[in-house]
């Protein structure tokens, strides 16, 4: 009941888009910063959550200890580590040949068993120490991933929620539509070739997204011993091999029955040295949620990959931009206005527009298209930024857009109260 509660509570996150909201991103990063922080968030309250699986730990003593020394040796095993053995597991690793031991006859389970640790030659071990850590690093991977997104809502700062006010989802006639499109295609017309640092800025973050899926891998392979890169191949083998030979790699990275040992001081002040068999129930959801991550985080970098690429296109060719304005028109927008809007456009000013097409309709974003065209051939004969009274007399020189590269400080706030899409600058 209490992890149902929990649950809700991140369900908002897998929302991929909101009748009503401002759309400013690709589908594609909102599978980081929607599903995979709500995913990573629901996997954290999963293992922190023990009323499915009982205890965290438990330790088994094998000794006399009793009562108040098995706590205190259980907390202990619980803070510092466990380990397992690895020549008793049924195999030793994947491709390498060794001793199989067969578990209720030669060990007791996977990787418990005798242990050598204080010989010029001990025993391999592998320590468990990550378990006590889990849910803090999942917490702490969904911050990761909702960062370029939270970057990127800094510099965009709200424009295209005030340019596509009042605009998004409406239905009307064409002469209905022209004239509530017509401000946005003046502001866009007055504003054109200004826009590449929006649009580096967003690509900047489809880059980051990237870094930060591979930097996910690493780090986890990091923190879990340098045994998550190969866990999901190994995992697709295992399913392939002898039943008799094979072990499973959840539980030889996710132990479920551990050893450990506790050292205590005597009552003649001598140390005393207690071996534990500790069950580890946590590791039960661990194996399950990792195997999921490491096939989540190697499909979200492909697809990510194939985004950056498919989103680099318009900047080299035409044909992608004509491309991509027409599928977002579809056949409201005259082809000629499309192929002038495509062949003029730089690639900041190919992004404005991708992003309100997200947020209006077919017909709605044809007309601003025509608008736009129209907006641009009177624009030619206007100096790209009238005087401003926060630009100097000669920020603008010769009124053509080759000249004037840039927009002046403030332009975007007043030019927006100008034409009557927002009442305030200060809602930009």
């Amino acid at each position: 009941m209490v992890l149902l509660q929990l649950a809700a509570s991140v369900k908002t996150l897998f929302r991929f888009a909101e009748i009503g909201k401002v759309t400013i991103d690709s589908p594609v990063a909102r599978l980081h910063h929607n599903f995979t922080v709500g995913l990573l968030l629901l996997c954290s309250l999963l293992v922190t959550t023990s009323d499915l699986i009982g205890k965290s730990i438990e330790c088994i003593p094998g000794t006399k200890l009793v009562g108040q020394g098995v706590k205190a040796a259980t907390q202990y095993c619980y803070m510092q580590h466990t380990f397992t053995v690895k020549k008793h597991f049924a195999s030793c690793d994947f491709g390498s040949v060794c001793d199989r031991k067969v578990i209720g006859l030669d060990v007791p389970h996977h990787g418990v068993g005798p242990v050598v640790l204080d010989s010029r030659d001990p025993d391999e071990v592998a320590y468990t120490t990550y378990y006590i850590w889990v849910p803090f690093v999942l917490f702490f991977q969904a911050g990761l991933f909702y960062a370029p997104h939270w970057l990127w809502k800094m510099w965009e700062n709200g424009v295209t929620k005030t340019l596509t006010s009042g605009l998004m989802g409406k239905t009307a006639t064409r002469d209905a539509l022209a004239e509530k499109t017509a401000p946005v295609a003046s502001y866009m017309a007055r504003s054109w070739h200004t826009h590449e640092m929006y649009a580096y800025r967003y690509l900047l973050c489809e880059v980051l997204a990237l870094v930060n899926v591979l930097g996910n891998l690493w780090f986890v392979n990091w923190f879990l011993g340098g045994a998550f890169m190969e866990y999901g191949s190994q995992v697709l083998q295992f399913s392939n091999m002898d039943p008799e030979e094979r072990t499973d790699p959840m539980i030889m990275l996710f132990p479920r029955i551990t050893k450990c040992t506790f050292l205590s001081v005597g009552p003649s002040g001598t140390f005393q040295k207690s071996d534990f068999l500790c069950i580890l129930a946590a590791n039960i959801i661990n194996e399950k949620v990792y195997i999921f991550l490491w096939f989540w985080f190697l499909l979200l970098a492909i697809v990510t990959l194939v985004n950056i690429c498919f989103r680099l296109s318009p900047a080299l060719s035409y044909a992608a931009k004509l491309w991509f304005l027409q599928q977002r028109a579809g056949h409201t927008s005259d082809l000629n206005a499309l192929q002038r809007v495509a062949s003029r456009s730089k690639l900041g000013d190919f992004y404005i527009m991708y992003f309100l097409s997200q947020n209006m309709s077919c017909g709605t974003f044809g007309n601003f298209v025509d608008s736009l065209d129209v907006a641009l051939e009177e624009e030619k004969r206007m100096p790209l930024f009238p005087n401003h009274p926060d630009e100097d007399d000669d920020a603008v020189e010769g009124g053509n857009h080759h000249d004037a590269p840039t927009m002046p400080k403030g332009y975007v706030k007043t030019a927006l109260t100008e034409l009557g899409l927002v009442d305030k600058p200060e809602q930009v």
